[in-house]
């Protein structure tokens, strides 16, 4: 009697995201009423926009409005655990939002590849270098990449207090030689005003200083 075949297991995801959130999606498969998406944010997710959620426009042909491979931004309308089933828009979110949410996601990518350089030059396990270094600086700052920015430009006082310290000197050296930061200038114009009679000679000390 042959062996039953042994199916793989199913793989539970851990997170979940919320309805309304907007997330970072591939798409997978495109059918003629809709699309399969993977969930770049969320490990073994996948979600489903309809043809009725591509696009505002009457669509004769929906591969004119989405591509496979592409990487696209979508707002979660419907969440199905027990069905491991996900509805997604694309309608719902702006050029503005979708912009601003895959250059994040580009950011958040980056920052994990550069914690991955840090974890080799120590020759020690991913996990360590994530709870030991970017977890406190996640507590600190908005993100990581923007932690970076700033250690990028501050050096090590912008980490002192929250990375141990045999991790600065590295840390430092990794955001100063792979982050790029953009310099801008800015210009305005000013009244000042001193309602006394020696005003101008004020004004003068204090701008030439």
């Amino acid at each position: 009697m042959p062996e039953p075949t042994k199916r793989a297991p199913v793989q539970v995801p851990v997170e979940w995201p919320e309805v309304g959130e907007v997330v970072v999606v591939k798409v997978d498969r495109i059918l003629d009423y809709g699309a399969f998406c993977s969930l770049q944010e969320y490990a073994g997710l996948t979600g489903f926009v309809h043809i009725s959620q591509v696009a505002t426009s009457w669509i004769k042909n929906i591969r004119n409005f989405v591509k496979e491979n592409s990487v696209r931004a979508a707002q979660v309308l419907k969440i199905d655990r027990q069905k491991n089933q996900i509805d997604l828009s694309f309608t719902k979110v702006t050029s503005g939002v979708e912009r601003r949410t895959l250059e994040g996601f580009k950011q958040s990518k980056r920052a994990q590849h550069l914690f991955e350089v840090l974890a080799r030059e120590h020759k020690k396990p991913f996990n360590t270098v994530w709870s030991e270094v970017a977890e406190p600086l996640m507590e600190k700052f908005d993100s990581l990449y923007e932690a970076l920015q700033a250690i990028a430009i501050e050096g090590e006082s912008a980490c002192n207090d929250a990375v141990p310290a045999q991790w600065i000197a590295s840390l430092v050296g990794v955001a100063q030689k792979n982050i790029e930061v953009s310099q801008k200038s800015v210009k305005a114009l000013v009244k000042v005003e001193v309602p006394t009679s020696t005003g101008i000679v004020s004004i003068k000390k204090v701008l030439s200083s």
